[in-house]
């Protein structure tokens, strides 16, 4: 596991930056190469906007308001995809054996999404965050999982 580093589901989130003024925050996240389940291969959304940037790995990535006809496009590094409010969402990585690595945006709402990933940073022990930690936060910053794969 890296240092300084959140995990949820196998992924590993770090905080990059703040910007309070504007409320606006970035985290990088890796995921691990797709051999099984992960979390963010279910659509899921949130209030916030959410620029996905992709820094290495092939990211597809499936979004759009309805549930049922969601867009799916795939990500190279270098390639952008800004995600609305409330967007359904869903990031998978390609490759069975490549990490993807991208950064997450995050406005607004930015100053919480810092809160939970730094404060996760802090709070985990041995690979493993305290019991409700995720749940907690996931209530708090608005987040809703939809119910396909």
């Amino acid at each position: 596991m890296k240092t300084g580093t959140m995990t949820i589901g196998g992924n590993l989130f770090r905080a990059i930056s703040i910007d309070e003024e504007n409320d606006t925050a970035m985290a990088e996240m890796t995921m691990p190469p797709a051999k099984g389940p992960n979390y963010q291969n279910t659509p899921h959304r949130h209030p916030s906007v959410e620029p996905v940037d992709v820094i290495s790995g092939l990211a597809e990535v499936s979004h759009g308001f309805d549930l049922d006809h969601l867009v799916v496009e795939v990500l190279r590094p270098g390639q952008r995809l800004v995600l609305q409010g409330n967007e359904w969402h869903a990031i998978k990585n390609l490759s069975t054996q490549e990490e993807l690595v991208v950064y997450l945006g995050h406005s607004p709402m930015g100053r919480l999404w810092h809160e939970f990933v730094a404060g996760g940073m802090v709070a985990q022990v041995d690979g493993h965050l305290p019991v409700g930690y995720v749940s907690t936060w996931f209530d708090r910053l608005g987040m809703e999982f939809g119910n396909k794969h």
